[in-house]
């Protein structure tokens, strides 16, 4: 029986494309997760600390970072969690069942495509 998997997405604020991967759930607690964008200008950090994962985050939304304290049965149980922007409070970032976060990854590109605008445009109008 192969090892349950868990995923992670965001959309990269610098070049507007879905960044995805998965790990065991091992991997996920034992060590801290790098998650970069091909382009390499963007990088989700999950960091096992016991009973919490420290999460730092791009924001497809903002164009920030944001970090988060998340319990691990949260990240390790069930459906998964997504983070939202604390700006804007669209969430930004998925964690948890593969097919929810790849979904979830796809509502974020359709709401983009919906306004006319890429991830990486929004916030640095202002």
């Amino acid at each position: 029986m192969a090892e349950k998997r868990r995923a992670l997405g965001y959309i990269c604020p610098e070049c507007g494309k879905r960044v995805y991967g998965e790990r065991t759930e091992f991997a996920l607690q034992a060590a801290a997760v790098a998650l970069v964008c091909d382009c390499g200008r963007s990088e989700l950090k999950a960091e096992p600390d016991g009973s919490t994962f420290r999460v730092t985050t791009p924001c497809g939304v903002c164009g920030g970072e944001h970090r988060a304290e998340v319990p691990s049965a949260s990240v390790m149980e069930g459906q998964g969690v997504g983070l939202a922007c604390p700006e804007t409070r669209q969430l930004c970032c998925y964690i948890g069942e593969p097919r929810r976060v790849a979904a979830a990854l796809d509502d974020l590109e359709d709401d983009a495509d919906d306004v006319g605008t890429s991830f990486r445009d929004i916030g640095r109008e202002a």
